[in-house]
Formats: structure tokens, sequence, C-alpha cells
């Protein structure tokens, strides 16, 4: 699950990751609170890895988080994909059990983050 308001970063993250394997399935939310209400609904079935932006409307990717882990008990992985820099926001969203990527500036380089993501993930099942 990717939670992101930039379409053009949801379609890049998109193509990265059908590159990479054309079977994953990608669910996608624009903000914190629509991502909330696709994970408590009973449509979706649980996703394997959440990918959260920070900087978003309507909720951000800090509230969504802590909304997540503190009233849903929402245990998948978690990794804030965002260009924030923020050392209070990274040590609340670590505190919170979620990774850091900061967004790539170039698809390759995307690409390559996304790959072993995926590979760590098939290992870990």
């Amino acid at each position: 699950m990717l939670i992101d308001d930039d379409q053009d970063d949801i379609e890049l993250f998109s193509d990265a990751l059908g590159q990479i394997d054309a079977s994953i399935h990608l669910v996608t939310a624009h903000n914190g609170k629509e991502a909330l209400a696709l994970l408590g609904s009973d449509i979706l079935h649980r996703p394997d890895h959440i990918f959260l932006d920070i900087n978003m409307p309507v909720m951000n990717g800090i509230d969504c988080l802590e909304t997540m882990r503190e009233q849903l008990d929402i245990r998948i992985p978690v990794t804030m994909y965002t260009t924030s820099q923020n050392p209070r926001e990274y040590s609340r969203c670590k505190s919170l059990g979620a990774e850091f990527l900061p967004k790539p500036d170039n698809y390759t380089v995307l690409t390559e983050i996304l790959a072993k993501k995926v590979r760590d993930l098939m290992k870990s099942r």
C-alpha cells in the first residue's frame, strides 16, 4: 500500500513495482484519512507493507501512523516514504516502529530500493 497525495509519485512508484514484479497489487490512498478508512474496511485485504508519506493534506502521515498503531492496532510494517528530513518526525515515526526511506529523485534508484524491499519481504514470509 502507498499512501501519498502526489499523483506523480504514485505513478512512479507503481511503475517501478510493476517493473519489479507485475503480480504485485498496489493499493493507494491520497491521505491518511482515506488510508485508515481502507485499512478499517472489510473490502481490503491487509497489505504486506505500507509506504507512507508524511506531508499530506487532510491527515498527515504521522497522525495516520499513530492512529494505525494506537487505535487500530495495525502492526503491518510501515516505511515512511518522504522528502522530510525533520529529526523530530524521524524520531516519532521510529518510536512507532516505522522505517524511513527518503524519496529518491531517480527512477532507477527507486526501482533498486523497491526491488530490495520486495526481496526482503519475500524472505520474511
